[in-house]
């Protein structure tokens, strides 16, 4: 049992560590955008070109990587992506045309989109039902932990060696690991000789035995499913918010409010900070709440109260946040207000993530997940090229007021859905264990 415990924890090490350098690649030119803008003569249009391009290239990659992932082998998907993106992130200083990097950005989208859900399958090969909801929001906090340290070691290094600089440094750190990911990165306990890890002894929600048994229904059962296509409308609305002020955020601190940019890089860094903190405590505390809930015999999940609650919280922030920030403001009240924001944004999407396995049959959660983060990804989209003409014309603030006055409809549509049975797709039979 050591053994084992000692090789899960070094499979999982291996894949955090390695998606946080898929991260930082996917990040560097969003960390270096103001100094990217001044030393190439960038206009707002143009930054919006070049992140819309990766995001619609992420967009299908990521759903594609999905279904990818249940055909081939999950380790090869991750490290391949891998390879691919610290190369293509060291060709990035070599350029300075708008153009070349929009291919190189949607490129870099494109081979990026198999590193998370390999993330995520091999990690539920590793750990069992019981387990899995913890460790999942810890596998997403290796986002955060790269969004907290990226702005803060890319700022460092771009004010004394520029910004190229920075391209090739994760670039490189990113392919050196590779060569650790190749020996430590296991698809699944059987490939070391251990047993399988499975849900044989773990019994049902309603504490009888009982397991609910899925038969032949496929993915346009999901698309069938009220509550799964409220889910496909509120969670890519969350994430084109949170994707919209970690790409521009520090744009209308510098900019509008007239902060410094450590000031901006301060606000970005808080804000992926308390997403790691979000994310875990969503996950633990909706956890004790389901303990509690099938207790008493509730049915239902309290995970979706839960999400109502970060989605109100977000749209508050946001106002807050439009409303008092000035460039008196000190750095502590910016650092707070988007580690707050980071908790309520993080710890919905996780939840999110979460909502879109567990209310699956197994047979259809991988398809679940994958149809609901390219519906996501769709957010991305709009939160590029969209937001930044808005801001072209209007400015950021009124930019961002707009997405504030998004989040109205959304919340309503959310708390209709909280009305849906927590299933996807109907139960055929129930056998009995």
């Amino acid at each position: 049992m050591a053994n084992f415990e000692a090789y899960r924890a070094a499979n999982f090490a291996s894949l955090y560590i390695g998606f946080v350098f898929y991260m930082l690649c996917r990040k560097t030119f969003s960390f270096s955008m103001p100094a990217i803008m001044e030393s190439e003569k960038l206009n707002k249009a143009d930054l919006g070109m070049v992140s819309t391009s990766l995001s619609i290239a992420y967009t299908g990659s990521k759903f594609l990587g999905g279904l990818s992932s249940d055909y081939m082998s999950p380790k090869m998907l991750f490290i391949q992506g891998l390879v691919c993106t610290g190369l293509i992130t060291i060709m990035f200083p070599l350029c300075s045309d708008v153009k070349i990097f929009c291919i190189l950005s949607f490129l870099l989208g494109c081979l990026q989109g198999g590193g998370f859900p390999a993330f995520c399958k091999i990690t539920r090969n590793w750990y069992s039902p019981h387990e899995f909801g913890i460790w999942s929001s810890l596998a997403a906090t290796s986002i955060n932990l790269a969004c907290t340290v990226g702005p803060i070691i890319a700022t460092t290094f771009i004010s004394h060696f520029g910004w190229r600089y920075v391209f090739n440094l994760f670039g490189t750190l990113t392919l050196g690991w590779v060569g650790i990911c190749i020996f430590t990165i296991m698809n699944k306990p059987e490939d070391l000789g251990f047993q399988a890890v499975t849900a044989q002894n773990i019994k049902s929600s309603n504490g009888k035995g009982e397991h609910p048994v899925y038969g032949q229904q496929t993915w346009k059962d999901l698309l069938t499913s009220p509550y799964f296509l409220s889910l496909c409308l509120c969670s890519p609305v969350v994430f084109g918010v949170r994707y919209t002020l970690a790409e521009w955020g520090q744009m209308y601190i510098i900019q509008d409010v007239g902060m410094s940019s450590a000031a901006g890089s301060a606000f970005l860094s808080a804000m992926e900070f308390g997403g790691i903190f979000g994310a875990l405590l969503s996950g633990y505390i909706s956890d004790k709440m389901i303990a509690a809930s099938l207790s008493k015999g509730k049915q239902g999940s309290p995970r979706r109260t839960l999400t109502l609650i970060h989605m109100i919280m977000i749209m508050f922030l946001l106002h807050i946040m439009l409303s008092t920030f000035s460039k008196e403001s000190s750095l502590a009240y910016v650092m707070l207000i988007g580690a707050s924001l980071g908790i309520n944004f993080y710890g919905c999407l996780a939840l999110y993530n979460i909502i879109a396995q567990e209310a699956a049959p197994v047979h259809l959660a991988g398809t679940s997940h994958a149809i609901i983060d390219l519906t996501r990804n769709f957010g991305g989209i709009l939160g590029g090229l969209p937001f930044t003409y808005m801001a072209k014309l209007y400015g950021w603030t009124s930019a961002f007021s707009m997405l504030e006055c998004i989040m109205v409809p959304v919340i309503v549509i959310k708390i209709i859905s909280m009305q849906f049975e927590y299933s996807f797709v109907r139960k055929e039979s129930k056998v009995q264990h």
